[in-house]
Protein backbone atom coordinates (compact mmCIF):
# COMPACT_ATOMS: atom_id res chain seq x y z
CA UNK A 1 0.00 0.00 0.00
CA UNK A 2 2.87 2.38 0.80
CA UNK A 3 4.54 1.76 -2.56
CA UNK A 4 1.27 1.99 -4.47
CA UNK A 5 0.21 5.25 -2.85
CA UNK A 6 3.74 6.63 -3.20
CA UNK A 7 3.62 5.98 -6.95
CA UNK A 8 0.07 7.30 -7.25
CA UNK A 9 0.91 10.42 -5.24
CA UNK A 10 3.88 11.15 -7.50
CA UNK A 11 1.75 10.72 -10.60
CA UNK A 12 -0.93 13.01 -9.15
CA UNK A 13 1.70 15.62 -8.27
CA UNK A 14 2.96 15.70 -11.86
CA UNK A 15 -0.62 16.05 -13.07
CA UNK A 16 -1.30 18.83 -10.54
CA UNK A 17 1.86 20.70 -11.60
CA UNK A 18 0.80 20.56 -15.26
CA UNK A 19 -2.53 22.20 -14.40
CA UNK A 20 -0.82 24.82 -12.20
CA UNK A 21 1.66 26.08 -14.80
CA UNK A 22 0.85 29.36 -16.53
CA UNK A 23 2.59 31.77 -18.87
CA UNK A 24 4.95 31.12 -21.76
CA UNK A 25 6.61 27.81 -22.51
CA UNK A 26 9.87 29.06 -21.03
CA UNK A 27 8.13 30.21 -17.85
CA UNK A 28 6.36 26.85 -17.56
CA UNK A 29 9.66 25.03 -17.97
CA UNK A 30 11.31 27.13 -15.24
CA UNK A 31 8.36 26.68 -12.87
CA UNK A 32 8.35 22.94 -13.44
CA UNK A 33 12.09 22.74 -12.78
CA UNK A 34 11.63 24.68 -9.53
CA UNK A 35 8.83 22.33 -8.49
CA UNK A 36 10.98 19.29 -9.26
CA UNK A 37 13.76 20.63 -7.01
CA UNK A 38 11.36 20.70 -4.07
CA UNK A 39 10.04 17.19 -4.73
CA UNK A 40 12.11 15.44 -2.05
CA UNK A 41 11.17 18.02 0.58
CA UNK A 42 7.51 17.77 -0.41
CA UNK A 43 7.69 13.97 -0.21
CA UNK A 44 9.10 14.04 3.33
CA UNK A 45 6.44 16.56 4.37
CA UNK A 46 3.69 14.44 2.81
CA UNK A 47 4.78 11.27 4.60
CA UNK A 48 5.16 13.12 7.91
CA UNK A 49 1.73 14.68 7.56
CA UNK A 50 0.23 11.29 6.64
CA UNK A 51 1.60 9.63 9.77
CA UNK A 52 0.53 12.57 11.95
CA UNK A 53 -2.96 12.41 10.45
CA UNK A 54 -3.12 8.68 11.19
CA UNK A 55 -2.91 9.40 14.92
CA UNK A 56 -5.66 12.00 14.61
CA UNK A 57 -7.84 9.49 12.73
CA UNK A 58 -7.09 6.90 15.42
CA UNK A 59 -8.37 9.26 18.12
CA UNK A 60 -11.42 9.94 15.96
CA UNK A 61 -12.15 6.21 15.70
CA UNK A 62 -11.85 5.74 19.46
CA UNK A 63 -14.15 8.68 20.16
CA UNK A 64 -16.73 7.18 17.83
CA UNK A 65 -16.74 3.74 19.40
CA UNK A 66 -13.64 1.81 18.36
CA UNK A 67 -12.25 -0.47 21.11
CA UNK A 68 -10.19 1.58 23.54
CA UNK A 69 -8.36 -1.09 25.52
CA UNK A 70 -8.24 -3.86 22.93
CA UNK A 71 -7.47 -4.13 19.20
CA UNK A 72 -5.25 -1.04 19.38
CA UNK A 73 -2.88 -2.16 16.58
CA UNK A 74 -5.82 -3.06 14.34
CA UNK A 75 -7.49 0.30 14.95
CA UNK A 76 -4.28 2.17 14.23
CA UNK A 77 -3.68 0.22 11.03
CA UNK A 78 -7.17 1.18 9.85
CA UNK A 79 -6.39 4.82 10.69
CA UNK A 80 -3.10 4.55 8.78
CA UNK A 81 -4.91 3.02 5.80
CA UNK A 82 -7.36 5.92 5.65
CA UNK A 83 -4.53 8.43 5.98
CA UNK A 84 -2.67 6.80 3.10
CA UNK A 85 -5.76 6.90 0.91
CA UNK A 86 -7.07 10.39 1.63
CA UNK A 87 -4.19 12.45 3.06
CA UNK A 88 -0.99 11.56 1.21
CA UNK A 89 -1.94 12.38 -2.43
CA UNK A 90 -3.36 15.88 -1.82
CA UNK A 91 -0.66 16.82 0.72
CA UNK A 92 2.09 15.76 -1.67
CA UNK A 93 0.55 17.76 -4.53
CA UNK A 94 -1.04 20.79 -2.87
CA UNK A 95 1.06 21.01 0.26
CA UNK A 96 0.08 20.59 3.91
CA UNK A 97 -2.81 22.49 5.42
CA UNK A 98 -1.07 25.35 7.25
CA UNK A 99 -3.32 26.74 9.97
CA UNK A 100 -0.98 29.42 11.26
CA UNK A 101 1.26 30.36 8.33
CA UNK A 102 1.05 33.95 7.11
CA UNK A 103 3.14 33.73 3.94
CA UNK A 104 1.46 33.70 0.55
CA UNK A 105 2.08 29.99 -0.15
CA UNK A 106 0.56 28.94 3.18
CA UNK A 107 -2.47 31.13 2.48
CA UNK A 108 -2.92 29.66 -1.00
CA UNK A 109 -2.63 26.11 0.37
CA UNK A 110 -5.14 26.84 3.13
CA UNK A 111 -7.66 28.37 0.73
CA UNK A 112 -7.22 25.47 -1.70
CA UNK A 113 -7.86 22.91 1.04
CA UNK A 114 -10.95 24.80 2.20
CA UNK A 115 -12.27 25.13 -1.34
CA UNK A 116 -11.79 21.45 -2.14
CA UNK A 117 -12.61 19.63 1.08
CA UNK A 118 -14.98 22.03 2.86
CA UNK A 119 -16.81 23.73 -0.01
CA UNK A 120 -16.34 20.90 -2.56
CA UNK A 121 -15.73 23.41 -5.36
CA UNK A 122 -13.75 21.57 -8.05
CA UNK A 123 -12.11 23.40 -10.95
CA UNK A 124 -9.94 20.78 -12.65
CA UNK A 125 -9.94 17.01 -13.24
CA UNK A 126 -6.97 16.55 -10.90
CA UNK A 127 -8.88 18.27 -8.10
CA UNK A 128 -11.78 15.92 -8.78
CA UNK A 129 -9.35 13.02 -8.47
CA UNK A 130 -8.52 14.30 -4.96
CA UNK A 131 -12.04 15.02 -3.71
CA UNK A 132 -14.09 12.11 -5.04
CA UNK A 133 -11.84 9.35 -3.60
CA UNK A 134 -11.74 11.15 -0.25
CA UNK A 135 -15.52 11.18 -0.06
CA UNK A 136 -15.73 7.59 -1.29
CA UNK A 137 -13.20 6.38 1.28
CA UNK A 138 -14.93 8.05 4.21
CA UNK A 139 -18.38 6.88 3.13
CA UNK A 140 -17.12 3.37 2.47
CA UNK A 141 -15.50 3.13 5.89
CA UNK A 142 -18.65 4.42 7.55
CA UNK A 143 -20.91 1.98 5.68
CA UNK A 144 -18.47 -0.84 6.41
CA UNK A 145 -19.09 -0.47 10.14
CA UNK A 146 -22.76 -1.44 9.79
CA UNK A 147 -22.25 -5.23 9.41
CA UNK A 148 -20.18 -5.29 12.60
CA UNK A 149 -23.33 -4.73 14.65
CA UNK A 150 -24.97 -7.90 13.32
CA UNK A 151 -24.65 -10.93 15.62
CA UNK A 152 -23.69 -13.41 12.92
CA UNK A 153 -20.25 -14.18 14.44
CA UNK A 154 -18.61 -14.52 11.05
CA UNK A 155 -14.80 -14.24 10.68
CA UNK A 156 -15.12 -11.33 8.24
CA UNK A 157 -16.99 -9.35 10.90
CA UNK A 158 -13.84 -9.05 13.02
CA UNK A 159 -12.73 -5.48 13.67
CA UNK A 160 -11.63 -3.72 11.49
CA UNK A 161 -11.89 -5.90 8.36
CA UNK A 162 -15.19 -4.61 7.02
CA UNK A 163 -14.40 -0.87 7.42
CA UNK A 164 -11.00 -1.44 5.77
CA UNK A 165 -12.40 -3.39 2.82
CA UNK A 166 -15.27 -0.93 2.39
CA UNK A 167 -12.90 2.05 2.52
CA UNK A 168 -10.73 0.58 -0.24
CA UNK A 169 -13.82 -0.28 -2.29
CA UNK A 170 -15.20 3.23 -1.80
CA UNK A 171 -11.85 4.68 -2.88
CA UNK A 172 -11.78 2.62 -6.08
CA UNK A 173 -15.42 3.32 -6.99
CA UNK A 174 -15.05 7.04 -6.33
CA UNK A 175 -11.85 7.16 -8.39
CA UNK A 176 -13.68 5.56 -11.30
CA UNK A 177 -16.52 8.05 -10.89
CA UNK A 178 -14.00 10.91 -10.95
CA UNK A 179 -12.48 9.52 -14.16
CA UNK A 180 -15.92 9.11 -15.72
CA UNK A 181 -17.03 12.62 -14.76
CA UNK A 182 -13.82 14.22 -16.02
CA UNK A 183 -13.97 12.30 -19.30
CA UNK A 184 -17.63 13.22 -19.83
CA UNK A 185 -16.97 16.90 -19.17
CA UNK A 186 -13.95 16.89 -21.47
CA UNK A 187 -15.96 15.31 -24.30
CA UNK A 188 -18.78 17.79 -23.74
CA UNK A 189 -16.35 20.72 -23.87
CA UNK A 190 -14.80 19.38 -27.06
CA UNK A 191 -18.25 18.98 -28.62
CA UNK A 192 -19.23 22.54 -27.70
CA UNK A 193 -15.90 23.83 -29.06
CA UNK A 194 -16.42 22.03 -32.37
CA UNK A 195 -19.97 23.42 -32.66
CA UNK A 196 -18.69 26.95 -32.04
CA UNK A 197 -16.00 26.50 -34.68
CA UNK A 198 -18.59 25.32 -37.19
CA UNK A 199 -20.77 28.36 -36.44
CA UNK A 200 -17.79 30.68 -36.92
CA UNK A 201 -16.98 29.10 -40.27
CA UNK A 202 -20.58 29.44 -41.44
CA UNK A 203 -20.80 33.06 -40.32
CA UNK A 204 -17.55 33.92 -42.07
Amino acid sequence: MFLLQGWWGGWMKDWFIEYSLHGSDEQKRLDKAAADKERSTNLKTAWGTTFAASFAVYVFFVLFGAPLTSHMPQTYLLALLLSLLIVFPPVYSIGPLAFFGNDSQALVNRLTWVRLFAEFRIHTPVERAFVYPTIGTVLGCWVGVIPLALDWDRPWQAWPLMPAYAAILGYVIASLLALTASTTMHLADEHIRSLNQQREKKSS
